[in-house]
């Protein structure tokens, strides 16, 4: 089944895809024919939507499918998938444990000019939490004693970079380097053709913008 599927994808529509398990599975019954039905969760790895043996194709929205006629054998599963909804809608917020409180606290909050949200100290843990607000995430500031400090150069693996969406990247950087922070030169992306740049926090934890 799996194999047909790319098969006529490729013929029909042009496109090399491949498969990442299946969706959903339906049956019915026309007249007293019964028919079944999979679906399949695919990414495209190559090619072009063409239309090569169809009059009309085209992508559209989950949300979209319910303004066009579909054949009753379909009609369950683009209910479903007109009202499903992502698991994860966002990011609510990111962490970080930093070495020294006060330096990080005065870098993120004085210095990027974040807005403060809550302060606590927790005196069990012997440990600062710092929330602050970074456009519809936040930003957590952790401090615990003796943490062991996490290497920037050669990459570990976990967290590598946080990214902040700024108006106009140069301009953005020579904000920053006024303020006394190291910036280095813009490069650009070769895949998205956007300029981007990058920073260090008190850690060493790599920061970088974005345009928006």
């Amino acid at each position: 089944m799996e194999q047909c599927v790319v098969r006529e994808c490729r013929e029909e529509l042009g496109l090399e895809i491949d498969l990442h398990g299946l969706y959903a599975k339906e049956s019915y019954r026309y007249g007293d024919e019964p028919f079944a039905f999979a679906f399949y969760n695919a990414v495209i790895r190559a090619g072009s939507l063409k239309k090569n043996v169809h009059r009309d194709v085209r992508w559209v929205k989950p949300e979209e499918l319910r303004g066009y006629t579909f054949c009753p054998a379909d009609q369950s599963l683009v209910q479903r998938l007109a009202e499903e909804k992502p698991l994860l809608r966002a990011v609510h917020h990111v962490a970080v444990i930093v070495s020294d409180y006060q330096k990080s606290r005065e870098f993120y909050l004085e210095k990027l000019g974040l807005e403060l949200i809550r302060e606590n100290y927790r005196a069990d843990r012997d440990s600062y939490k710092l929330d602050l607000k970074m456009g519809d995430c936040e930003l957590e500031l952790f401090s615990f004693p003796d943490s062991p400090a996490r290497p920037t150069r050669p990459e570990a693996c976990g967290l590598r970079h946080l990214a902040f969406r700024v108006e106009n990247v140069r301009a953005a950087a020579a904000e920053l380097e006024r303020r006394g922070i190291e910036v280095e030169p813009v490069r650009v992306d070769e895949y998205t053709g956007q300029e981007y740049t990058f920073f260090m926090d008190p850690d060493g934890l790599p920061l970088e913008l974005k345009p928006l």
